[in-house]
C-alpha cells in the first residue's frame, strides 16, 4: 500500500497491515491517492524552495558578521574587572544596533568578566561557524 508520511511528505510503499493498523490510525501517514500525491509533491517543492531561501539568508548573515568587531561599553573597576558579566544577549543587542539581526541562541561567547578583546562565535544551521571580535571597554 502506498502512503504519504505526514511528517516528511514522502510517498512510501509499506505493507497493508502496517499502514492500516499503525500508520493511518496514529495519523503518521495518509492514504496515497493521485490527488494527495500531487499535493505532497507540491508541498515538498515548496519546502525545498523555503529551505534554499533560508540558506541564502543564513549565508548572507554569516558573511556580514564574519570579521565584524563589536564594541561594548560597561562599568568596570580601575583594575579592569567588570561590575557585571557580559552575556550573549548583550552582544546580540550591540549587533542589532549595528543593523545586524541574529538569533540570540546562535551567538556563543566565553565568560567575559574583564576589559579586553574576546572572540565570539555565530553558529547558524547548515553553515560553518563564523567568528567575530567583541571588544569590552570601561565606561
Amino acid at each position: 500500500m502506498q502512503v504519504i508520511m505526514t511528517a516528511t511528505g514522502e510517498v512510501k510503499q509499506v505493507p497493508n497491515g502496517y499502514a492500516r493498523n499503525y500508520l493511518l490510525p496514529h495519523k503518521l501517514a495518509t492514504a496515497a491517492t493521485p490527488e494527495a500525491i500531487v499535493q505532497a509533491d507540491a508541498q515538498q517543492a515548496q519546502r525545498a524552495a523555503d529551505q534554499a531561501a533560508q540558506q541564502s539568508v543564513y549565508s548572507a548573515l554569516a558573511a556580514k558578521v564574519a570579521g565584524t568587531t563589536v564594541t561594548y561599553e560597561v562599568k568596570a573597576s580601575e583594575a579592569g574587572r567588570l561590575f557585571r558579566a557580559v552575556h550573549a544577549e548583550d552582544i546580540v543587542g550591540q549587533l542589532q544596533s549595528q543593523g545586524i539581526v541574529v538569533p540570540a541562541l546562535s551567538v556563543t561567547v566565553p565568560p567575559i568578566k574583564q576589559v579586553g578583546a574576546y572572540e565570539a562565535t555565530l553558529r547558524l544551521p547548515d553553515q560553518p561557524a563564523c567568528h567575530f571580535t567583541v571588544t569590552i571597554i570601561a565606561q
